[in-house]
């Protein structure tokens, strides 16, 4: 009998060894799984993905043309891509205006696509461009269209991006500063072509005789300032002749020099093989 027992030392050092020194109870259920050594093992949480439904941002959605009256078709069998437009004429708008007038759209280009129209450069736009396939023109075409009620050509200052076709057509009929070589100007194209020649910051210097070319072959002998151009001038408004440092102040030839400028002719500083023309003051012809 004495040897089925154990003394009270033997559960204790076991305790000890498996508790790291503390007694430490738990109820195990029946159907609870345990580890090796005997203790439960960890529940794993279960967590729920709540799935949301996938959609296009607002900014991205085309329009629902189905309530769109047709006015014209202007724009038939044209297929447009909008990206963007100014505040005061949003894609929604621009996209409405194109269905009016028998166009129709898509939110990504296709191999139909006509052209695509933005405002401004974003990321969008700009990805179009770099796969330099398409014709990217700005809003203000369309704005034209419309005002003229008629499809009108693309125009270099139309253009954001020109496909190859595109820029080779605007190769052969413009100047790289967007002027046509055969077609009229108008007053507001005309100034585009001088904004452009700013901002290229071109260094743009014509010549008397070219400038004089240009007027003979465009304005004949209607060019009031070219009256006297191609022709040289010295004007006696020195003591000594050729010498500016010794210039009369109070000629009144002076005036007669800017009046020269004025109407074309060149104004020289001494009397060269290049004179057309002397030009003395009544009142004082010692130098003659």
């Amino acid at each position: 009998f004495l040897s089925d027992c154990l003394s009270v030392c033997v559960p204790v050092s076991l305790f000890v060894q498996s508790g790291s020194g503390c007694l430490v109870s738990r109820h195990v259920d029946s159907g609870e799984e345990v580890d090796d050594d005997g203790s439960p093992k960890k529940k794993r949480r279960t967590v729920v993905r709540m799935e949301r439904p996938r959609a296009v941002a607002i900014q991205f959605q085309g329009i629902n043309t189905t309530d769109i009256t047709a006015v014209s078709k202007m724009f038939s069998g044209l297929e447009f891509y909008v990206v963007n437009g100014p505040s005061e004429f949003s894609k929604a708008d621009i996209e409405r205006e194109i269905a009016a007038h028998g166009g129709s759209l898509v939110q990504s280009p296709t191999d139909q696509t006509f052209c695509v129209l933005a405002d401004r450069l974003v990321a969008r736009v700009r990805s179009v461009i770099s796969m330099s396939c398409y014709d990217v023109v700005l809003v203000s075409w369309l704005r034209a269209c419309l005002d003229a009620k008629k499809l009108l050509p693309f125009l270099p200052g139309h253009m954001l991006h020109s496909s190859p076709a595109t820029a080779g057509k605007f190769a052969q009929e413009f100047d790289e500063f967007g002027d046509n070589f055969t077609e009229p100007i108008t007053d507001e194209q005309l100034q585009a072509t001088f904004q452009t020649i700013a901002e290229k910051g071109a260094d743009v210097s014509v010549s008397q005789e070219e400038i004089l070319e240009i007027e003979q072959r465009y304005l004949g002998q209607s060019s009031v300032t070219g009256l006297l151009r191609g022709l040289r001038f010295y004007v006696d408004t020195c003591v000594e002749v050729g010498r500016r440092d010794t210039l009369l102040t109070m000629s009144p030839l002076r005036l007669s020099e800017l009046e020269i400028r004025f109407y074309g002719g060149a104004v020289a500083d001494d009397v060269d093989d290049d004179v057309s023309h002397v030009v003395c003051h009544k009142s004082d012809l010692s130098r003659l």
